[in-house]
């Protein structure tokens, strides 16, 4: 590859160190062997086949004309500071070529929809534990993959100020990649119910659900008045000073976390959060209805750790 090059063979170069070596074997003046072909590629350059020229794949710049005692990291910066390598280098070199991150995913997990491919074109090698991935670039770690997560928009959302993100900016894999993260949303989006989910059930069959006994939620409707709502009801269940719940089986979620079972006895009900156990729960899961840790970690939870449903909706309870 020499002089002029497409932009396919161009991003060959950007994603193959290897073959960007190759290049200086093949066109580098041996008059200039004083300068160290791996730095060059290291840095993103290719021999361009025009004398001394080269050109770094990351930021496009040219640079040549170079002198014994020209430092090439200190030329790069000099004409192109704004280069993401310049701006900060790679973190991981044994996987800077779209070749090595790609193996890594060898034993990759097949459950998971996202592809060896668009996930090492984002940048990410796999860890080879769960679904745990990292970016070669900024070292950024992606994992708890969910169905129709785009590995590009996940590292621009997590990790936005990423190099590596700026280089591939203008590929048209990551253009195809947010137009279908775009098409995706707009989809769930013209979806979405416009019916509030609380209100297709009963704050006697949200009591139920989180698993309060009939006889108690009778009890304190008949408290309540003619209308109210699910946080009246479970206040008054508590005021009752005779809450018993159903026993739950313990169930080990995705995330490993330990659920401690709901006691039937009032003395021992315990009320904290059984994601954090830091603070008390107030946050309904819809729309199975179950009760079991605070906003904050409801905010985090996709799919309720007690039944493994999908959760639509989270609603606040208050209680005393």
């Amino acid at each position: 590859m020499t002089g002029q090059i497409t932009e396919e063979e161009f991003l060959k170069l950007r994603h193959d160190s290897e073959l960007r070596l190759q290049t200086f074997y093949d066109h580098w003046p041996a008059s200039k062997d004083y300068l160290s072909k791996e730095e060059f590629v290291r840095q993103g350059f290719y021999c361009v086949g025009q004398g001394d020229r080269v050109r770094c794949t990351y930021c496009r710049g040219n640079l040549s004309d170079w002198e014994p005692s020209d430092d090439i990291l200190l030329e790069h910066k000099k004409h192109f500071s704004k280069c993401p390598f310049i701006a900060s280098p790679y973190k991981y070199p044994e996987f800077r070529d779209f070749s090595s991150r790609l193996e890594s995913f060898s034993d990759w997990p097949t459950q998971f929809s996202q592809k060896k491919e668009d996930l090492a074109q984002a940048g990410m090698f796999y860890l080879g534990k769960g679904d745990q991935t990292k970016c070669f670039w900024c070292g950024g770690i992606l994992a708890d993959w969910e169905p129709g997560d785009e590995p590009v928009s996940e590292h621009r959302k997590w990790f936005k100020h990423c190099q590596w993100l700026e280089v591939i900016k203008s590929e048209p894999f990551f253009v195809k990649a947010l137009e279908r993260e775009k098409a995706r949303k707009e989809k769930a989006k013209t979806n979405t119910c416009k019916v509030p989910v609380q209100e297709t059930y009963s704050p006697e069959e949200l009591a139920k659900q989180i698993g309060f006994s009939p006889e108690v939620i009778n009890k304190a409707a008949k408290k309540c008045g003619a209308a109210f709502d699910v946080e009246t009801l479970v206040k008054a269940i508590l005021d009752l000073g005779e809450m018993k719940t159903e026993e739950v089986v313990q169930v080990k979620s995705e995330k490993d976390l330990d659920m401690k079972c709901l006691n039937k006895s009032a003395e021992s009900f315990d009320p904290s959060c059984k994601i954090c156990f830091d603070a008390n729960f107030n946050t309904v899961f819809l729309p199975c209805g179950h009760l079991l840790c605070c906003e904050d970690c409801a905010k985090t939870i996709r799919t309720c750790p007690m039944c493994r449903s999908t959760v639509d909706s989270a609603k606040k309870v208050f209680l005393q």
